[in-house]
């Protein structure tokens, strides 16, 4: 039985969601599942070093690209071009601050802002901002079972019904798409588990610290006391004694109160020792174990998971310049890839609306992008043009090419130097 080619339906699912909570329901993780792996997350983007670092010099880099909107081939004179740019320029939030926010995608999976629109002072319609709305405020997201995303539910924590935010007014960023999960996937998915190992042997390696510093405390009181029969009020100083144990610390607040009372021999006389005894028991020798080099290998594991551990290259003895500079050009790559995932939804979605609501012409349309990501290096361009000169390619004069020479070197535009030579030849005129 062939297929009826006029039968356009989807039978399919994208994945494995519960289409009333919005979520997936084939995480490996059970606390990496909706909300509790947003606050799992969050923890590792506020607490952890590693990861703080990592997120920062992305979104640092990304912040310092330069943004701007391509004229489409329709538009000579990038009249269009310009009056997009005038929108993003007028809105309420800067679009230093809306990328800000945006790059929180690559902690969460996705960021989530909603479309504020505005009627200009030229009676055109613009955006008052992208309203960004927090990962952990997210309630549940309305798709179906093909992954179509009809809306979301926001929870207001104010005390009033959940916000319901339509498709259309809002504008949803994911660096990578997981089987269509609205939710996307985190950067740090795969760093997980190499961060709870790191927390966990810090966290020991800080009690063992502690311990070394202070010694082992040992109690000891008599046998009677700690007998199932005994008394409640021998109990109730064996429970007050464990706490003195548990809590001693050796600072200036530190002290441990004992009574005095000597023990008693088998013939009833006091001997020379205390009824109740405090010591402190300090280790001998080193560890086996160099916790160091376990927490730097996950560190550089976390970093790797996003492909920063140039990052982390000195950590220890490995590595090389020629290796941190390939390192480096793969970050750059991947740093394109996420610009790329702000920039397409923009592209495909906000400007449309923008133009459709205008009247103005589709093919007046421009695109936003991106340049200057990486800084140039000067002495790979200086050696690619003399190498292009050397193989008899006519380089200068060229005045687009010089003029884009002298900008990433940093000098002053051709213009000075024409208007030095017009100087010095009206000089020679003159003599």
């Amino acid at each position: 039985m062939g297929r009826n080619p006029k039968s356009f339906s989807e039978r399919g699912v994208a994945g494995a969601y519960d289409f009333r909570n919005g979520i997936r329901t084939d995480e490996l993780l059970r606390e990496l599942s909706g909300l509790r792996g947003i606050k799992k997350f969050r923890e590792m983007r506020e607490y952890d070093p590693t990861v703080g670092s990592v997120m920062s010099a992305i979104e640092m880099l990304a912040r310092g690209a330069t943004w701007s909107f391509t004229p489409a081939p329709a538009d000579a004179t990038g009249e269009y071009a310009k009056f997009a740019e005038s929108i993003f320029e007028d809105m309420d939030f800067t679009f230093d601050q809306f990328l800000s926010d945006a790059m929180s995608f690559l902690t969460y999976g996705f960021s989530l802002f909603e479309i504020v629109l505005k009627r200009r002072a030229d009676g055109r319609i613009g955006i008052k901002k992208f309203g960004p709305r927090a990962q952990w405020t997210v309630d549940r997201f309305d798709v179906d079972a093909q992954g179509n995303i009809f809306g979301v539910w926001q929870n207001s924590y104010s005390g009033l019904p959940n916000v319901y935010i339509e498709a259309e007014r809002m504008l949803l960023l994911r660096p990578m798409s997981s089987y269509a999960d609205p939710a996307g996937r985190s950067v740090l998915r795969n760093a997980y588990r190499s961060y709870v190992y790191a927390k966990h042997i810090q966290e020991y390696e800080a009690v063992a610290i502690e311990r070394e510093l202070n010694g082992l405390p040992v109690g000891r009181v008599p046998s009677d006391y700690l007998a199932d029969d005994a008394p409640e009020w021998k109990k109730a100083f064996v429970n007050k004694f464990e706490t003195i144990l548990r809590d001693v610390k050796k600072n200036q607040q530190g002290f441990v109160m004992l009574p005095s009372d000597l023990q008693e021999d088998d013939d009833g006389k006091l001997s020379d020792k205390y009824a109740v005894a405090f010591d402190l028991v300090a280790s001998n020798g080193s560890r086996d174990i160099d916790t160091h080099k376990v927490v730097v290998r996950h560190q550089q594991d976390i970093a790797r998971t996003v492909l920063a551990d140039f990052l982390t290259m000195g950590m220890n003895d490995r590595g090389s310049f020629a290796m941190s500079r390939s390192k480096s050009d793969i970050f750059i790559k991947a740093m394109q890839a996420f610009l790329n995932s702000i920039c397409d939804p923009i592209n495909r979605k906000v400007l449309p609306q923008l133009w459709s609501m205008n009247s103005f012409p589709s093919e007046m349309m421009p695109r936003l992008g991106y340049s200057n990501l990486a800084p140039v290096d000067i002495d790979e361009l200086g050696k690619f043009i003399r190498s292009m000169a050397l193989a008899g390619a006519e380089m200068f004069p060229d005045d687009v090419l010089e003029s884009a020479a002298r900008k990433a070197a940093g000098l002053p535009p051709t213009s000075a130097r024409n208007v030095e030579e017009e100087e010095i030849g009206d000089d020679d005129d003159v003599v």
